[in-house]
């Protein structure tokens, strides 16, 4: 019953997700400075994390391909930019949203799955785990909307800044986590599990992205090019969570092996 709920509720993140990217298409927000072309392309990118994210969950079994899942569902929301339709104020409360489901939930995610990517723990391990990823995302979301109700709308922009820092500590952790675990694993566990291929494409995709926010890339105009590496992400990602499952399995079946051995 668990199982089926979390699918149900997988599948209707990822159908919220596809009806906010046509909408956004059509009526984007004003707060959307990049090309047509760029933004389509940024959206693309989502649908494509959206793919990965949802594939995964449903093939393989397990809480890390579902988390993923979610965190699929979130950076597909995220690319490609808010909705802008309806009255000023509702166009604020839209784009509230938007930043924090996009800014801190989805990299929470992502730091989750860097943790939970390794074996599991023990419940008082796994509580504090999920306090540690999840506590800054909580603060900065809660002072967000507390700035938001003291100030007013019009202070969107200016509390933005606190949501960028829990995001921004979340995705660091994150491909610290991921960087640190390729670094101590063998040269086998690296291919085997895909650690080189997931922090390949952290740092391929991260680096422009990087550039852009500390402001030194070559086109302002044309800034969302440099996001569209981190299309490698998911793929790599998803190709490592599918390694994990095979790696778990096979060990699985040689903690067997001596007792069918035994039996004959």
């Amino acid at each position: 019953m668990e199982k089926w709920l979390a699918r149900a509720f997988l599948w209707l993140g990822a159908l919220l997700v596809v009806a906010w990217r046509l909408v956004a298409l059509w009526h984007p927000h004003p707060a959307q400075t990049d090309p047509a072309a760029i933004r389509h392309a940024m959206a693309l990118m989502g649908l494509w994390f959206l793919v990965c994210g949802v594939l995964t969950a449903l093939r393989v079994p397990g809480r890390l391909a579902m988390l993923f899942g979610w965190y699929g569902v979130a950076m597909g929301m995220h690319w490609g930019g808010p909705v802008g339709f309806g009255p000023e104020r509702v166009q604020s409360v839209q784009l509230a949203l938007y930043l924090v489901i996009t800014s801190i939930l989805a990299q929470a995610l992502f730091l989750h799955v860097a943790v939970a990517f390794d074996r599991p723990r023990s419940p008082a391990r796994r509580r504090l785990t999920l306090t540690l990823v999840y506590l800054p995302s909580v603060v900065g979301g809660v002072l967000f909307l507390v700035q938001l109700t003291i100030s007013g709308n019009r202070s969107l922009f200016e509390a933005f800044p606190i949501l960028a820092l829990a995001a921004t500590l979340s995705s660091l952790v994150g491909a610290g986590v991921w960087i640190a675990r390729w670094k101590r694993a063998s040269r086998v566990e690296r291919h085997a599990r895909g650690l080189t291929r997931v922090a390949a494409a952290i740092v391929v995709g991260w680096l422009p992205y990087t550039l852009v926010s500390l402001g030194l890339d070559p086109w302002p105009d044309y800034s969302g090019l440099f996001n569209l590496p981190m299309v490698l992400e998911p793929t790599a990602v998803a190709m490592a969570v599918f390694a994990h499952r095979r790696s778990a399995t096979e060990s699985a079946g040689d903690r067997e092996a001596p007792v069918a051995n035994t039996s004959d």
